[in-house]
């Protein structure tokens, strides 16, 4: 069974510029991703084990992280 850490929707922080950030999981990868974000093209690795997440950070600004990287709100 899949064991997913984040749901599409949730509200997650992460460190990004040496300052916290917090946005909303938009979806969920694992396998290799190419994604146009904010008019760059971004290739990021993922996999079962280790998935990445789109995260919307604004209306404009959205980022890919893994999920060792990205932390629940309490």
């Amino acid at each position: 069974m899949d064991n997913i850490k984040f749901k599409k929707g949730q509200l997650v922080k992460f460190h990004e510029n040496q300052s916290e950030k917090s946005g909303e999981v938009q979806a969920r990868f694992i396998q290799n991703t190419e994604l146009e974000i904010d008019g760059k093209t971004i290739t990021h690795k993922a996999t079962s084990e280790n998935p990445a997440y789109l995260i919307k950070m604004s209306e404009s600004s959205h980022t890919i992280l893994p999920e060792s990287e990205l932390k629940a709100f309490a």
